[in-house]
């Protein structure tokens, strides 16, 4: 399992390899790894690969970073479940967009 983890992992990281471009314009299109899903493929080794993608997403951690490229409520980052899916009815759509940065100041993190 590891170490299909592992390739999984070197998919995410090695996205410029040929390799990775070939495997990933015959099977994820237009989607990233880790939102991949099983699909009737005659290759054995791109069905391992996603069964090695649970094992590499229970060990993944976030790193906000700057926080700029994550979105606030479409994504998950605090848990199974997007904010949005939780209050819908709350959230408008310019609200929808924010990002993290747009949250959260630096100087305020500051003790």
């Amino acid at each position: 399992m590891a170490l299909l983890a592992k390739l999984g992992w070197r998919l995410i990281k090695e996205n410029d390899k040929l390799w990775a471009r070939v495997i990933h314009d015959k099977y994820l299109k237009n989607r990233d790894f880790l939102s991949a899903t099983p699909f009737k493929t005659r290759f054995r080794g791109w069905r391992s690969i996603l069964v090695g993608k649970e094992v590499l997403v229970k060990g993944l951690k976030w790193r906000l970073g700057t926080g700029n490229t994550v979105s606030f409520w479409k994504d998950k980052w605090l848990a199974d479940v997007r904010l949005i899916d939780i209050v819908t009815s709350l959230v408008g759509e310019d609200e929808a967009n924010k990002t993290i940065d747009q949250y959260y100041d630096a100087r305020m993190a500051k003790t």
